[in-house]
């Protein structure tokens, strides 16, 4: 049975499982790689390492490198392996959980924000994902995955887009918010990819949001096969995840 797996050691902090694995620096937490596992080898996807994370408060951009490096931790359960970054704030605290899951190609983000003050804040802006991605001109695709662009920038309820590079058949990433939002595919940032979620959200004093997940799927082949066969299987796995978490919260009532 594939095992998803993490690891926090020599200045980098990593998750992954059979399919896909990712690594951030420890330190400065920006991702460095982005590996599609392949028969005999991997595709790297990132061309460049950077912050892929971008939260504005009250209309002030929140620099979490000013908090210092994140504090790092890593769990196991029976949905995949978590790595967890929390950066304490003032006021404030910012946790991103990356899950791997064990038997399905997904890597699913979770960014939590805890109100530590006396007083409502409001994310005005939320890119829970942000990523330099390779282009090599094979191009985006939108509208349930059926509609080609070089570049896009779109605004939908729909789950899920993806970006292929060209060579080895079709080899591409989805890309999803498991709510919609807006994607920027290389666009208006010509070397990113940025996930975007509805905004504002407000985080009561003494409250923790959990805001609405994000995930990445590698493929290979037919990327409408991965639309009804991997991601309906990946957002079944986060409603099971959903219902157990709820039942937890109840029993410690």
């Amino acid at each position: 049975m594939p095992r998803a797996y993490t690891r926090i050691d020599n200045g980098s902090a990593t998750v992954g499982n059979d399919w896909i694995e990712r690594c951030w620096s420890e330190f400065l937490c920006k991702t460095v790689e982005l590996r599609q596992k392949l028969p005999g080898g991997y595709v790297e996807w990132i061309a460049a390492a950077g912050t892929d994370l971008r939260l504005e408060m009250d209309g002030v951009p929140v620099r979490l490198e000013l908090a210092g490096p994140p504090e790092w931790s890593d769990s196991c359960d029976a949905f995949g392996a978590t790595l967890t970054a929390r950066w304490p704030g003032p006021g404030w605290t910012v946790a991103v959980h990356t899950m791997a899951l064990h038997e399905n190609p997904g890597l699913v983000r979770a960014v939590e924000v805890s109100n530590l003050g006396t007083r409502a804040l409001t994310l005005t802006a939320v890119a829970v994902e942000a990523l330099t991605l390779r282009r090599d001109g094979a191009g985006v695709l939108t509208h349930g995955l059926a509609r080609r662009s070089e570049a896009v920038l779109w605004a939908a309820e729909e789950r899920a887009v993806a970006v292929e590079l060209q060579g080895r058949g079709r080899l591409g990433l989805l890309l999803g918010l498991e709510q919609g939002g807006r994607y920027e595919l290389f666009d208006p940032d010509p070397a990113r990819c940025v996930l975007t979620l509805n905004a504002p959200v407000t985080v009561a004093p003494g409250r923790t949001v959990r805001l609405a997940r994000s995930f990445l799927i590698p493929y290979t082949g037919d990327p409408g096969m991965v639309m009804s066969g991997r991601l309906a299987e990946l957002l079944g796995l986060l409603r099971d995840q959903g219902r157990r978490e709820q039942e937890q919260a109840a029993d410690t009532i």
